[in-house]
């Protein structure tokens, strides 16, 4: 903005600064929450812009704790199941990033579905002025109701379509298939022989949208620089489609450990799950047959990434520079 500054010989034009904007983020101490709030605190145009108010459930753990270190950032306790502590943590907030949290129970997608809600209704009371939403596409209506029970894809979905008919801007990043399950879902395991294996009920062939979980700061700065050309639109963050058996072959070649992909069963890969969480378990498998015979983000999954793949939005991290920091 301009003002009128008097210099003792007359009057001249200067350029005032704005006062910093608070920016929310939920899930702060997360994989996502944590790169966004590590993007805002580090550039140095961002830092300028915004005060970034850190969203806890715990403020004395060690992660919490260390968010208060981040120049520019304040740490404010409240819980997305909690509509009450929302107020506080979104008062006077220009823009905010939120992440809901999937927990794998019967109320799953009840008590996913109220923290969206909770969220952007107290968004709407304050008068936030931007949301972005780390969202997911819906299962159930790409599929036609043969994939009943991918209740987290299915609920962010239904969140996004509620946040769309509120009185703000939003903007949506549909993150595509964390880079981190290979620590985890598809981490390599050992046979016995002196090899490893990446098992999965899918077909060799399923190409899966790879992204590291903290790119989803590439995307948030995406928007940040662009708000209104970018409000409304969905971006399907990928670096890069890989089939789910040159998972395998990227770890072989990238650690030397040579590593298989191996086809379960869909009974015995189930009934593995079964073991952790029942409910982990009849999601996952749903969750996968969908990859395998409609695609992560359904049939239009190669158009939709495109200007990801492209690097449109900004630079992110490969396969292969990931796998390159894993210890087996």
């Amino acid at each position: 903005m301009q003002g009128l500054v008097c210099d003792g010989d007359g009057i001249a034009m200067v350029k005032l600064t704005s006062a910093p904007k608070v920016f929310v983020v939920f899930g702060a101490t997360g994989q996502q929450g944590g790169a966004v709030v590590k993007l805002l605190t580090s550039d140095p145009v961002f830092r300028k812009e915004y005060i970034v108010r850190a969203v806890v459930r715990d403020p004395t753990k060690e992660s919490a704790v260390a968010l208060q270190e981040l120049p520019g950032c304040e740490i404010v306790q409240a819980d997305l199941d909690d509509k009450a502590s929302l107020y506080p943590a979104l008062k006077d907030a220009h823009t905010a990033f939120l992440v809901t949290n999937s927990i794998f129970d019967e109320r799953l997608y009840e008590r996913e579905y109220a923290q969206g809600k909770n969220a952007a209704d107290v968004a709407v009371e304050v008068g936030l002025e931007y949301l972005i939403f780390s969202t997911l596409s819906s299962v159930r209506k790409i599929s036609s109701d043969r994939f009943t029970k991918v209740w987290h894809f299915d609920v962010k979905h239904d969140i996004e379509q509620y946040i769309r008919s509120l009185p703000f801007a939003s903007a949506f990043i549909a993150m595509g298939c964390f880079m981190q399950n290979l620590t985890n879902a598809l981490k390599p395991r050992p046979v016995g022989d002196g090899t490893f294996e990446i098992a999965t009920s899918m077909s060799p062939d399923t190409r899966l949208p790879m992204i590291d979980a903290t790119d989803v700061a590439v995307f948030v700065a995406a928007i940040l620089r662009d708000p209104e050309a970018l409000q409304g639109r969905n971006l399907h963050a990928a670096a890069e489609l890989r089939r789910v058996e040159e998972l395998a072959e990227i770890v072989s070649s990238v650690s030397g450990r040579i590593t298989w992909y191996r086809q379960l069963p869909e009974t015995d890969f189930r009934a593995v799950l079964e073991g952790m969480n029942p409910f982990f378990a009849e999601d996952s498998t749903e969750m996968l047959g969908y990859y395998e015979d409609f695609g992560y983000f359904g049939p239009d999954m190669e158009k939709l990434i495109q200007p990801s793949v492209n690097r449109d939005y900004g630079t992110l991290r490969s396969v292969e520079e990931f796998v390159k920091e894993l210890e087996f």
